[in-house]
């Protein structure tokens, strides 16, 4: 098991890079505010919500599952097995993730004028859930990956910048995202077929990754009706300027909360490793998990309610003030998904209680589309700020009350 040294070095080396990844969309926010306008960036953000979820299917877990079981696979040959069936199985997803991409593209008016757009944000998507990031943290060497995402981050956001200069200019957004991607997803696959040589693909290993995944995709699957697809259930629901406030104020909230990635990035083989070692080694590694992911949700939540009228001013300019309100009511999202993202991955699954992880995480997707559909209709974005709440808040309380109940130290 490393050390806390590295446990730390892991962390300020995902911290660092992760910064870098999130202050480079979050450059062009600003620009992209300004030059497209609150109704030709409406499209544009329901295409990137669009990419991110048909994402979550061709990753299908497999950023989790498969650096698990890299991190406790005893031989290089074992490891070449996963990486062969994680692989395979990416391979079998996309069929259905160009047909996710056709529906979700159909069922939202704003882009049925633009199916460019939709096959630019597809090929976004592709390229996103192809990351072999995961094979270089299974096997504890993220040092050189995780700088090529981010210099495939920071190239897509200066591209934005060159390249974006008008209202008919958004298809380049996700074009851009799309190239560089794919490069980063290319380069990478390379050095790790280099690094750590896999067997052929064959339709036994991916079935087998396919089914060692299910938990985790399925808590995924259940919680995008609550993260991406909001975005897009409102653009079917709502005009574009609502779409644009509430997918506004929504990306500030989710750039703050994206700074859990470094540290669950870096935690979670830690707490893979731990899970071998006994109960009470996994137990002290999942309370490390939740007071720095815990800690940094409050911190977040203060920040967004005390600082939201500044941050909207400076990210998104004039002509958005809508989104100042819709900012301090997301607030307690961070709060809430750190819990239950350290309850729910390590913790809930890890245990063997995935069947009961996965009733709280549908009965909360199911509770947000209900009240989404309800008050969205009457109450434009602020219907999605109370169901996107409510379903979070449910997932943490639940798993909270899950956790004490079979912990009662």
């Amino acid at each position: 098991m490393p050390d806390d040294r590295t446990l730390r070095t892991h962390v300020a080396l995902f911290s660092v890079a992760h910064g870098v990844g999130v202050m480079a969309p979050l450059l062009t926010t600003p620009y992209l505010a300004r030059v497209l306008g609150p109704t030709a960036w409406a499209p544009v953000l329901l295409a990137q919500s669009l990419a991110a979820l048909v994402a979550l299917l061709v990753e299908f877990g497999f950023d989790l599952t498969g650096t698990q079981q890299l991190a406790q696979a005893p031989t290089d040959r074992a490891r070449g097995a996963v990486i062969a069936g994680v692989l395979g199985a990416r391979l079998v997803l996309l069929p259905a993730a160009g047909v996710l991409a056709l529906v979700g593209a159909a069922a939202i008016p704003a882009l049925h004028a633009d199916w460019g757009l939709v096959t630019w944000a597809l090929a976004a998507a592709v390229a996103r859930g192809a990351s072999p990031l995961w094979i270089f943290q299974g096997i504890g060497r993220p040092e050189g990956a995780v700088l090529a995402e981010v210099a495939g981050k920071v190239a897509a956001a200066l591209g934005v910048l060159l390249l974006v200069h008008g209202p008919h200019d958004g298809w380049r957004v996700l074009a851009l995202q799309a190239g560089a991607g794919a490069i980063s997803a290319g380069w990478l696959l390379r050095r790790a077929r280099r690094l750590l040589p896999w067997p052929p693909l064959s339709r036994s290993a991916a079935r087998h990754a396919l089914t060692a995944a299910w938990p985790v995709v399925a808590f995924r699957g259940a919680g995008a009706s609550y993260l991406h697809a909001n975005v897009l259930i409102l653009g079917a629901l709502a005009d574009p300027i609502t779409v644009t406030m509430y997918a506004s104020a929504d990306r500030l909230v989710r750039a703050g909360i994206n700074l859990f990635t470094p540290l669950t990035q870096a935690l979670f083989p830690r707490v893979s490793r731990a899970m071998g070692e006994g109960p009470a080694a996994a137990e002290r590694a999942r309370r490390e998990a939740v007071r720095l992911v815990g800690g940094t949700g409050v911190g977040l939540s203060l920040l967004f309610v005390v600082g939201a009228s500044p941050l909207v001013q400076m990210l998104l300019g004039s002509g958005y003030d809508a989104a100042v309100p819709l900012v301090r009511g997301l607030a307690a999202l961070p709060t809430l998904i750190g819990i239950g993202t350290v309850l729910g991955i390590h913790w809930a699954i890890p245990s063997g209680r995935q069947r009961r992880f996965l009733r709280i995480v549908v009965l909360a997707g199911l509770a947000n589309l209900a009240v989404a559909t309800l008050l969205v209709p009457a109450w434009g974005a602020w219907g999605m700020v109370v169901a996107t709440t409510t379903a979070e808040a449910w997932v943490a309380g639940a798993l909270l009350t899950l956790y004490r109940r079979s912990d009662p130290t």
